[in-house]
């Protein structure tokens, strides 16, 4: 089997966009898509937890924070890091 490996940068690529979009309508999803599992439970928990509270008012901001992240996430910002 093969390994498939997407690379997303800050260049805003159709990969990047695709998982904004997605993380808008479900704060999380986009980083669920390039692999950051925990960082989409904090997200989706989030946004959870905010839309209980404030039913449903302040869902939109978390949603545009987490599109935001999802969409300039950048794997090679990461690997450099770890590289030092």
């Amino acid at each position: 089997m093969n390994k498939v490996e997407v690379e997303f940068n800050t260049s805003l690529d159709i990969g990047c966009i695709i998982c904004g979009i997605c993380s808008f309508f479900l704060p999380g999803l986009g980083q669920l898509l390039q692999g950051r599992v925990c960082t989409f439970f904090v997200h989706f928990t989030v946004a959870v937890i905010i839309g209980l509270i404030t039913v449903g008012i302040f869902w939109i901001p978390m949603a545009l924070y987490s599109a935001y992240n999802a969409a300039t996430y950048s794997k090679q910002v990461i690997a450099k890091n770890l590289e030092q």
